[in-house]
Parts: C-alpha cells; structure tokens; sequence
C-alpha cells in the first residue's frame, strides 16, 4: 500500500472526552463481544499504525461523540446492535469525508482509503440480517463500484464447526491438494478472500 493509499481507518473508538460515565458503560455493555477477541488486538493496531505512519499513510480511529455514546448507553439489550451500526455509520462517514479531500487534492486524488476491522462490516452482500452492520453496500455505490471487501484468514484458526463451514469459500479451500501456499478466492466481483499459507507441523520434541 505505500504510495497507494492515504489513509488507514482502524476499527476503535477513540473515547470522546467530557463523558466519561457513558463511555465506561458502553465499555461495560460490549464486553459480551470484545472478551471473545484476541488479548493482543488493540497492540496490534497499535502497532499496524505505527508501520502505516512509516509507509506515509495516515492512521486513525473511529471518533464517537458523547451522543453517539449516549444513545448506546440508553439502548438497554439493543446496546450491542446499536453499537455496530454506530460502527457502520462512522466508518462510512469518515472515509467518504477522507475520499472527498483526496479528491481536492491532486497528489493523492487516486489513492485508497483502507478501512481494517472485523468480517462482518466490510461484506459487500450480507446476509439480510446482518445488513444494518455493513457498511460494504454504502461505501461500493458511493464510490461507483471502486470499492473492494477483503478478508484475511489465518488457516491455524480454520476448524469443522458450523461457523467456518457456512462461509461460502469453505469447501473449495478444504478441497485444495495443499494449502502451503497463500490462497486467494473471489466469491463475487469486488471481494476477496486471502488465507495466509498454512505453516509446517512442528517437529516433535
């Protein structure tokens, strides 16, 4: 991406300040979703915007307002839907004011806006009840179609429960003769699917 995008959008609220009470039980309330992640992922953003600095891109986070953080505060048992869509509308949002002052800009009219965050978000064509979340569609029809869904797997975390089987690339790259190499599907134009190469098994002690 050096020389070819502007910005890098990370999928992390940046607290807004002089509400505090409200962001700590918005905190509170998606700990049913953040405790299942990885113990290393803000760390890992850190560190994936600090390379992005050295490569001249611009990250950022996302930037709730209090109002924003209050609406999910009051939202009771819709807290955790109320918050993807905040996350949907604040990533659409951002990078459409990004991309307008790309355009004013003639060194950097033709570059990309990355956006990295979870799977669900960035698809293209969700699933109905999955489409409030997504932001794919938006950002697509905005862009007139210059717009591309990656996704990014790591095949150690690749196992036969339901939730990896109902994926739609699934049984093409169980069906593979090797999966040494890095494999890339696309299941629809404008997306993308890539699973870093499988590494050797450890040698046994």
């Amino acid at each position: 991406l050096k020389g070819r995008a502007s910005d890098l959008l990370v999928e992390l609220m940046q607290p807004p300040t002089g509400c505090q009470k409200q962001t700590e039980d918005v905190r509170t309330k998606q700990k049913v979703v953040t405790e299942k992640q990885a113990v290393t992922d803000q760390n890992e953003y850190v560190t994936m915007c600090a390379e992005a600095k050295k490569l001249g891109i611009v990250p950022d986070l996302l930037r709730p307002t209090c109002a924003d953080m209050a609406a999910v505060s009051d939202a009771g048992a819709d807290a955790i839907p109320m918050s993807l869509a905040l996350i949907k509308r604040l990533t659409s949002d951002t990078v459409k004011k990004l991309l307008e002052r790309d355009a004013k800009n003639p060194a950097d009219a033709d570059k990309l806006v990355v956006t990295y965050g979870g799977a669900l978000h960035n698809d293209l064509a969700p699933k109905p009840e999955l489409a409030a979340w997504a932001f794919g569609p938006e950002l697509s029809a905005y862009t007139q179609g210059k717009y591309a869904e990656v996704d990014l797997y790591v095949p150690e975390f690749i196992d036969e429960s339901d939730k990896w089987k109902k994926l739609e690339w699934y049984a093409a790259y169980q069906a593979l003769a090797s999966k040494s190499k890095v494999t890339v599907f696309r299941p629809r134009p404008g997306g993308f699917v890539i699973l870093f190469a499988k590494p050797p098994p450890s040698p046994r002690p």
